[in-house]
């Protein structure tokens, strides 16, 4: 075999594959579209992920930002707010030139799942993360009711971060019947002290004016003979009440003077922690 015809077969080769590559991009490109005709399809019949797996593959296929876009949303639509995000933050860097409507389904995506990621921290407890979600959500830009819902959930926010008063809780004093018992025995005693007093000096009075210490008595004898006998109910009536008054006093005293070690259990309520871990939930 000659040169020329080696040199010839080398040639007639390489024009069959350069003319095989049209041939090879249009089977490519026919794939593509049938994959994303059977995409849009489950999405029309609300099965979003397997419609997501469908434009992913054809995506793979062809890089056109129509069909990443429809990943997205379909990812987006299936629940899937990490994936979609990613994704979006992609179809941002990569197709700045895309179509307006193309991009602002993207921008929407991207906002909503930011914002119900902060709602959902917000729900168990991790501002920090809630407060990151917001700020990226803001930095987005919102449309619409987008701004109302990030306000709300700011103000949330703004709300769990504020420190809360934790009220302790004071358990009653196991000897708080001494006060009690104390000022009942000195009121009672020092009434029954004022009683006798009073009786006493009303006795005395009524003697005084029957006057039989200074003269001969006849018929008020018997009265001032009773009079005088009534010294020992006083006595009693001095004695009982001084005791009580004094007891009292004395427990009163002993209270507050005395016993002052102990003091009200004070028991502070103890903080749980929160539910750790958060799950994405959309309604659509």
């Amino acid at each position: 075999m000659s040169v020329f015809s080696t040199s010839l077969r080398f040639l007639l080769a390489a024009a069959l594959t350069v003319a095989s590559l049209p041939a090879y991009a249009q089977d490519t490109d026919d794939r593509a579209y049938e994959l994303a005709t059977e995409g849009a399809k489950l999405f029309g019949a609300g099965d979003y992920r397997e419609a997501a797996r469908r434009f992913e593959e054809a995506y793979s296929l062809l890089k056109d930002s129509v069909l990443l876009k429809n990943q997205i949303v379909s990812l987006y639509k299936a629940g899937d707010c990490g994936n979609a995000l990613d994704l979006a933050y992609q179809y941002d860097i990569s197709y700045r030139d895309a179509p307006p409507t193309d991009r602002e389904d993207v921008r929407k995506v991207r906002v909503d799942c930011n914002l119900s990621a902060a709602g959902t921290a917000l729900e168990y407890g991790k501002l920090d993360v809630a407060d990151e979600s917001l700020q990226r959500a803001k930095s987005i830009g919102f449309q619409g009711e987008e701004e109302k819902r990030y306000t709300d959930l700011s103000a949330q926010l703004t709300s769990k971060r504020q420190p809360k008063t934790i009220e302790p809780v004071e358990v009653e004093d196991p000897n708080s019947w001494r006060p009690i018992v104390g000022w009942s025995l000195s009121g009672v005693g020092l009434a029954v002290v004022g009683i006798t007093a009073g009786l006493q000096y009303s006795d005395y009075q009524r003697g005084v004016e029957l006057g039989c210490a200074t003269k001969v008595c006849t018929t008020e004898r018997a009265e001032y003979d009773d009079l005088k006998d009534n010294g020992t109910t006083y006595a009693i009536g001095y004695g009982i009440g001084g005791a009580m008054l004094a007891g009292g006093a004395g427990l009163l005293i002993y209270h507050y003077m005395v016993d002052t070690d102990e003091e009200a259990v004070v028991i502070a309520p103890t903080l749980g922690s929160s539910a750790v871990g958060a799950s994405l939930q959309f309604k659509f």
